[in-house]
């Protein structure tokens, strides 16, 4: 072999100690790899943010440019009920002479909608009146309608601590209330034609169901059906009870003899509840 002197002076370059290769005497291959080390530098004066958890370069450069973005907040949720504009000047009533300030009509609407289904519905029947007609137009005589409505709105009395209702218009009442149409008042006039005079409906019915039992009899023609809303009784082993008991009670004679088979009703309490009743 060669000196590395002689060798070196065949070659263009000399061999340096730094160069890691074969031909190098000196070069001892390292046992544990080292990691490569991020290094970052500033350019165009903008400074990069450093790795967190090895986020990709997408996300750090999301990182960097969140203050320039232009933030897109959601709006706020605008009112369901909002209060709405008075009636005009040339009303019949009068209205806006005898409430002049928006804040008791702002009072009225926000404790309005802060009532449960059951308290909207005796407002409106205490501050909605009926009454007979009693004369008729010639053009109206084929209108079905045989009641007038009044409305009024409560007022705080100044010398004393109370309300006083003063009578408005249709238009002043609903657009106080923050309606945009009758539909609730003409669901409560509907809802006061089926119940007894002086009692308000407070039970909201809509979504409910009208549950039945049916007794059928081993002869002809001698089915009866029970039914009742779900607003007035509910499902449970006592109303299902008290189905049987009042059937029997109405239909069955005292000379007849019953036999009566009930499915799957012991273990619902129904069969036990209903031997209590006799």
């Amino acid at each position: 072999n060669e000196p590395l002197e002689e060798r070196q002076q065949h070659d263009e370059e000399p061999i340096s100690d730094y160069d890691d290769s074969d031909a190098d005497p000196n070069y001892e291959p390292s046992v544990s790899p080292r990691r490569k080390k991020i290094k970052f530098s500033d350019f165009d004066d903008v400074s990069l943010a450093p790795l967190k958890n090895r986020q990709p370069l997408k996300k750090v450069n999301e990182n960097v440019n969140a203050n320039c973005r232009v933030s897109q907040e959601r709006p706020d949720k605008q009112e369901k009920h909002p209060l709405l504009l008075s009636c005009h000047n040339n009303c019949r009533q009068k209205c806006s002479s005898k409430i002049n300030e928006e804040n008791f009509r702002e009072l009225i609407r926000t404790k309005f909608w802060r009532l449960s289904f059951g308290e909207r519905r005796l407002f409106l029947d205490a501050h909605i009146k009926q009454f007979e007609i009693k004369v008729r137009r010639q053009e109206a005589q084929r209108s079905s309608r045989n009641v007038s409505l009044k409305y009024f709105l409560p007022l705080p009395v100044e010398t004393e601590a109370k309300f006083e209702k003063i009578q408005v218009c249709k238009t002043m009442f609903l657009h106080t209330l923050g309606l945009k149409t009758d539909g609730m008042i003409t669901c409560h006039i509907h809802s006061k034609k089926r119940s007894v005079e002086g009692i308000a409906q407070t039970v909201d019915e809509r979504g409910l169901v009208v549950f039945n039992e049916t007794f059928a009899s081993l002869h002809k023609d001698g089915n009866i059906c029970v039914m009742w809303h779900e607003a007035i009784r509910g499902r449970s082993a006592t109303d299902v009870a008290s189905a049987y008991y009042n059937n029997e009670e109405d239909n069955l004679r005292k000379d007849m003899e019953e036999n009566m088979q009930l499915d799957h009703s012991w273990s619902t309490n129904e069969a036990r509840l209903l031997l209590a009743l006799y």
